[in-house]
């Protein structure tokens, strides 16, 4: 019974994608259900390790930058898109595409409903208070948060390779607090029976939040350490932010002392009635709008591309030398800068895919993909309502058809006069209207961050590991990050034991 049960299921699935390129999974792509089964292959169970590695392999094989990958087991027919064309379409036909509530959104909701997860009528709500929190003003606060953080790693080590410094840029511009810098023990003591400081209690939001959101409440009830560890800092998270955000409301924030979260309830009494956010809501766009851990992968990146390619340096260093200053005005001047910044979450950045789902049947461009240098050649794919549309970023960005040399560190093309980012061909920051609300903060925290540290440091290849960075025999420029970057992949790609060294300039 089971074999002819499978047979059916796959008589169906082969059906179901009829003569489009594409091939049947046995469970479908980025689920749950296909995360629980390792090692992971695509024929088997497509997740975001695989789909990284085989950016550009996976479409090759089939000839096509959109995949029909119908499945045995779970959700019944997924989309693998690498197509700008049809990225631009999905991002802007809200007609025919939304957001959807499957399982890539479950880890972001615990947060409470956001500009993130929401679609309709309720994204424009919490898109209007959004918008209106992002400000000159907070743009200032993020750039003087950044280059006094840059100082104050300065002063506490000499080599570096983790994000704390990115979290006290997110504590101070989001709270408007100035948080000490954590120490080691009070991160691994793992104790839940004192009272825990608001920057340690963001760490664990940041850090765990997919247990936060898939461990039931009983779960954190029991003996087991950490998971009390991860429930209580998340608690005091909540508690900590409730008090902070009613003395904004009570007493408003004072003039100069300006902060996402005052402008975020400030933008939200000028609403009434439903289009007021609740403080939960409130609670997630602090949260997810500071966009730490996206933020701080992309500088882990920029500086592991810099260790590689030292002459670039050289150029962002004479760069910040020059315009480096306490007002965030000297951001449009970083452009080299912000190109290596753009550069390396391009080439490594923090997503690997996105997804959204069909409401009506429709039919998207498509493209054969040559491995001969020949030109392209455009095709139609049918989409069904109820497909689940899977945005392969990575795929997008490593396409030589939209991007000459895509294994290649070259900032430079990011200040060429033909690079034009509203095609569809630069998606790390989304595109349309579903564009990252918080696109400035990152680039103002990601930019001074790096400028500074340019300012001041030379970022070299560790003693002792040296020919392990060196490029191997046989081995593609991608092969060569994956091995040494080790990228993790949890909701988005981080690295894994990073270790660079930063030599102060004479």
């Amino acid at each position: 019974m089971l074999l002819i049960d499978i047979g059916l299921r796959y008589w169906h699935a082969m059906r179901t994608k009829g003569e489009q390129p594409g091939y049947v999974a046995v469970f479908a792509p980025f689920t749950f259900l296909a995360l629980v089964f390792v090692p992971h292959h695509w024929r088997f169970n497509l997740q975001q390790p695989t789909a990284w590695n085989l950016k550009r392999t996976l479409f090759e094989r089939f000839d096509s930058t959109v995949l029909v990958i119908p499945a045995l087991f779970g959700r019944p027919l997924t989309y693998l898109v690498g197509d700008a064309a049809a990225v631009k379409i999905i991002n802007s036909d809200n007609a025919h595409f939304t957001k959807g509530s499957f399982t890539n959104f479950k880890a972001a909701l615990f947060y409470g409903e956001n500009v993130f997860t929401a679609d309709g009528a309720e994204w424009r709500r919490h898109r209007k208070v959004m918008a209106s929190s992002f400000s000159r003003v907070i743009d200032e606060k993020v750039w003087k948060s950044t280059l006094e953080t840059a100082l104050s790693i300065f002063e506490r080590i000499e080599s570096v390779a983790d994000d704390n410094g990115v979290a006290v840029v997110f504590t101070s511009a989001a709270f408007g607090l100035q948080m000490p810098w954590p120490s080691d023990d009070a991160r691994n003591e793992l104790d839940s029976s004192r009272p825990m400081e608001l920057f340690n209690a963001i760490r664990v939001v940041l850090e765990e939040y997919i247990a936060i959101a898939v461990v039931p409440d009983w779960g954190f009830k029991l003996p087991i350490k950490k998971l009390r560890y991860i429930d209580h800092g998340f608690k005091e998270f909540v508690r900590e932010l409730k008090e902070v955000i009613e003395i904004r409301r009570t007493k408003g924030t004072p003039e100069g002392e300006e902060d996402l979260l005052g402008a975020l309830v400030a933008a939200n009494a000028a609403e009434s009635g439903k289009a007021q956010l609740t403080d939960q809501e409130i609670d997630a766009y602090v949260t997810l709008g500071g966009g730490h851990e996206t933020t701080a992968s992309s500088i882990a990146a920029t500086f592991f591309l810099l260790a590689l390619n030292p002459s670039e340096q050289d150029i962002l260093h004479e760069e910040a030398v020059e315009v480096l200053g306490s007002d965030c005005t000297a951001l449009a001047q970083l452009k080299r800068t912000a190109a290596a910044f753009q550069e390396a979450t391009w080439l490594l950045g923090p997503n690997v895919v996105t997804a959204k789902a069909a409401i009506k049947d429709t039919v998207l461009p498509a493209h054969t993909v040559p491995t001969d240098g020949s030109k392209p050649v455009l095709t139609q794919i049918r989409v069904p309502a109820g497909a689940v549309m899977q945005t392969h970023l990575a795929a997008i960005h490593h396409n030589p058809a939209y991007w000459p040399e895509p294994e290649v560190f070259r900032p430079s093309r990011f200040l060429e006069e033909t690079f034009d980012p509203s095609d569809g061909t630069f998606v790390a920051f989304s595109s349309g209207l579903r564009r990252c609300p918080g696109l400035t903060f990152a680039m103002t925290e990601g930019v001074g961050f790096i400028a500074a540290v340019m300012q001041k440091y030379v970022i070299e290849v560790p003693e002792g590991r040296k020919d392990e960075f060196k490029l191997r025999p046989n081995e593609t420029a991608h092969q060569r990050y994956a091995r040494l970057y080790k990228p993790d992949f949890v909701i988005n790609v981080h690295p894994n034991d990073l270790h660079l060294a930063f030599r102060r300039r004479a």
